[in-house]
C-alpha cells in the first residue's frame, strides 16, 4: 500500500519521489515491490530504489513499472507489506501437474512467473 499523490499520475521514468507541488493525496493504492536496485544517473551520490509493478497499464510509467525512492517511506510505501517468499523452480510444470493429477484433486501448485515477467519486460 501506498499514498498517492496526483503528481503520480503523470509520472514518465525516472525515481519517483512526492514533489510537494501537486497537492493533497489523492487515495492509498496497493502495488506489487518486486525488486530493488541504484539509480547512478542522477550524480555522485547513488538513489536507493524500490521497483514496482503498477496495475495502470503498461502505457503507464515504465511499461507499467515504477521506480520509488527507498529508505526514506516515500508515500509511505514502506509502511504496510505483506511479504511472501517464493521457491523458485520448486513448481511443477502443466505437463508435469496433468500427468500426476488424479480426477477431483486441487491440490497443485502454479510455477511462478514473476522472473519471466520481469525479464520479458526488462
Amino acid at each position: 500500500m501506498m499514498t498517492v499523490h496526483s503528481d503520480l499520475f503523470i509520472y514518465e521514468s525516472g525515481v519517483y519521489s512526492f514533489t510537494g507541488l501537486a497537492g493533497q493525496e489523492t487515495a492509498m493504492h496497493s502495488v506489487r515491490i518486486i525488486g530493488w536496485g541504484e539509480d547512478n544517473s542522477l550524480g555522485s551520490v547513488p538513489v536507493k530504489y524500490w521497483l514496482v509493478a503498477n496495475s495502470w497499464g503498461s502505457d503507464w510509467g515504465e511499461r507499467g513499472f515504477f521506480r520509488i525512492r527507498r529508505g526514506t517511506n516515500e508515500s509511505d510505501i514502506e509502511s504496510f507489506i505483506i511479504a511472501v517468499r517464493a521457491r523458485l523452480g520448486a513448481y511443477a510444470t502443466s505437463s508435469e501437474r496433468n500427468a500426476s493429477r488424479r480426477p477431483g484433486s486441487r491440490s497443485y501448485r502454479s510455477r511462478n512467473r514473476v522472473q519471466e515477467y520481469h525479464d520479458k519486460n526488462y
